[in-house]
C-alpha cells in the first residue's frame, strides 16, 4: 500500500482535476437528463389506505403491521411506502409495488386487506372508528423530494465541516483543520457527482449517505492526522514526505469500508427495492469516503503545510522586522541621551 501513497502522495492536483471533471459531467448529465428518481417506473401499481386522522396518529405503526404482514404472506414485493399525513379527518399511506405484480394480485391484495381491517373493527371497538378504506390504482408516479430536505442536508453537512474546522484547528494546528474541512468538503461533493453520474435512482436516503460521507471522510482522515503527529513528535527531523505516507489510515479505511460494505450488503439482499438502491448508493459514499480520507487526505497535507509554512515565516519575519526596528530606535534614544550626558560634563 505504500508503494501506491509513493506515487499519489504528489498527484493531489491530478486528483483535484479528475475530481473537477467527475462534478462538472454530473452536473452536465443532471442539468440533461435531471435527477434520476427511477427506483420506481414511469407507470406502477400503488395501494392507498386511507384512515381517520386521529387513529392514524395514534395507530399508524399498527395499521402498517396489518398491511406489510399480509403483503409478505402473499410474496408481493413492495418498492416503497409514502405517507400522507394531513392536516384534516383524513391520512393516508401509499404502498408502490414492484413492476411485476399483476391486476390480479392486486385485486387480491385489496380485497385481503379490507378483510383484514374489518376483522380488526369487529374484534376491537377502537378500531370501529378508524374509517379504514382501501383502494388499489395503477398510475403514473413521480418522486419529488423537497427542497427543505436537500437544504437540510447542505446546512448539516456545513455545519459539521465548520464544528470540524474548529475542533480541528485549536486541538492540532490551523492547517490541519483547514486539510479536515476539505475533506469533508471534498466527500461531500464527490459523492453527490457520483451518485448523479453514475445514474443511482435518487430517493431521501440517498441524502443520508450524502451528508454522512463527510463524516466517514473525516473520521479516516484524523486517524491520519492522529499518527502524523506522533510520528513528527517522536522525530523532529523526519522528512514531511514519508512521515505522511507513513501515517495514512491504510488499515481503518478498509475496515471501515469492509464492515460497512458487509452489513450493507446483507440489508440490501433482504430488503425492498428502494432500501437495495439505498445500500448500493451507501456503498459508492463509503468508497469515495474513503478515497478522501485515504489518498487525497496525505496528497493535500504537503501542499496546505507549505502555505502554512510559507505564512508562519512571513509573519515570523515581519514580527522580527519590526522589533529590529523598535531596537534601534531604543539604541539612538540612549545614544542621544548619552551625548546630552556629555556635553553637560
Amino acid at each position: 500500500m505504500n508503494k501506491l501513497l509513493t506515487k499519489t502522495v504528489k498527484k493531489v492536483n491530478l486528483m483535484t482535476v479528475i475530481m473537477g471533471v467527475v462534478l462538472a459531467l454530473a452536473i452536465v448529465i443532471t442539468a440533461i437528463f435531471g435527477i434520476n428518481y427511477a427506483a420506481s417506473a414511469d407507470s406502477g401499481k400503488t395501494m392507498t389506505v386511507s384512515v381517520n386522522g386521529y387513529f392514524y396518529n395514534e395507530n399508524k405503526e399498527e395499521i402498517e403491521t396489518v398491511c406489510e404482514d399480509l403483503f409478505e404472506k402473499a410474496d408481493v414485493k413492495v418498492s416503497y411506502k409514502q405517507h400522507g399525513e394531513m392536516n384534516g379527518d383524513e391520512s393516508e399511506i401509499m404502498y408502490v409495488f414492484d413492476a411485476s405484480t399483476t391486476d390480479k394480485e392486486m385485486d387480491a391484495l385489496e380485497t385481503a386487506l379490507e378483510t383484514a381491517f374489518a376483522a380488526k373493527a369487529t374484534a376491537d371497538e377502537d378500531w370501529g372508528g378508524a374509517f379504514i378504506t382501501v383502494s388499489a390504482h395503477e398510475e403514473n408516479l413521480l418522486v419529488n423530494i423537497p427542497l427543505s430536505y436537500f437544504l437540510r442536508a447542505l446546512g448539516g453537512v456545513a455545519l459539521f465541516t465548520g464544528l470540524a474546522f474548529v475542533y480541528v484547528s485549536i486541538r492540532r494546528k490551523l492547517h490541519m483543520g483547514v486539510l479536515t474541512a476539505a475533506c469533508a468538503f471534498a466527500a461531500f461533493v464527490m459523492s453527490a457527482a457520483v451518485i448523479c453520474l453514475a445514474r443511482i435512482p435518487f430517493t431521501t436516503s440517498s441524502l443520508y449517505v450524502i451528508a454522512l460521507a463527510p463524516m466517514v471522510a473525516t473520521v479516516i482522515c484524523l486517524f491520519m492526522q492522529n499518527k502524523l503527529a506522533t510520528t513528527l513528535k517522536s522525530s523532529e527531523n523526519a522528512d514531511d514526505m514519508q512521515a505522511v505516507i507513513n501515517s495514512a489510515a491504510t488499515k481503518e479505511a478498509l475496515a471501515i469500508v469492509a464492515v460497512g460494505g458487509v452489513a450493507l450488503v446483507i440489508v440490501g439482499a433482504v430488503a425492498t427495492v428502494s432500501t437495495t438502491w439505498f445500500a448500493v448508493t451507501a456503498f459508492v459514499g463509503l468508497l469515495v469516503s474513503a478515497f478522501v480520507g485515504w489518498l487525497f487526505a496525505p496528497a493535500a497535507y504537503l501542499p496546505i503545510k507549505a502555505i502554512a509554512d510559507k505564512c508562519a515565516a512571513k509573519n515570523s519575519g515581519y514580527v522580527g522586522a519590526k522589533k529590529s526596528a523598535k531596537e534601534k530606535k531604543v539604541a539612538k534614544k540612549l545614544e542621544e541621551i548619552a551625548v546630552e550626558e556629555k556635553t553637560e560634563e
